[in-house]
């Protein structure tokens, strides 16, 4: 039983010391105009952010300019070079902020994924950085802590 208990706090620490975060917030977040733009997700930690967004109160826009389009090997691409441009203004007009995902699952953790990720909050209008959070954690843990960014305040 000894060892048993043992094994568990080993393993518990090891866990542990294994994750961490690094949060920097180059601005501070206007609350007054809590919209943006989201790439589509359909699971994995980007699912668990873009539900903490919406039920913190933003209004989540999609983000098609995060889309790349379809093409067959060795098609030539047709679309103009000022299109991704125009796609980035007019979803400047729908969403005051922009978020950019990475994250891989490496593990598993009490109940849930450990992931190595990045994520980032820009401004639409000026592609300027709001709040970068990345590291390796479990995915509860890097919800939480996106959380905290968001309500505090840049100093």
């Amino acid at each position: 039983m000894r060892k048993r208990v043992l094994a568990l706090v080993g393993a518990g620490l090891l866990v542990a010391a294994c994750s961490h975060t690094d949060v920097q917030q180059h601005a501070a977040i206007d609350t007054t105009q809590k919209s943006i733009a989201v790439p589509h997700v359909k699971r994995g930690l980007l699912r668990e952010i873009v539900s903490a967004l919406s039920s913190s109160g933003w209004r989540l826009v999609a983000d098609s300019t995060a889309e790349s389009p379809q093409r067959k090997k060795g098609e030539a691409r047709t679309a103009p070079p000022e299109q991704p441009q125009l796609a980035a203004a007019a979803l400047a007009s729908k969403a005051r902020y922009r978020l950019a995902a990475n994250a891989r699952a490496i593990d598993y953790c009490h109940g849930g994924r450990v992931y190595i990720y990045d994520i980032t909050i820009t401004e639409t209008a000026n592609g300027a950085k709001v709040l970068e959070q990345s590291g390796r954690g479990c995915d509860r843990d890097i919800v939480q802590k996106f959380k905290e960014a968001l309500t505090s305040q840049k100093q």
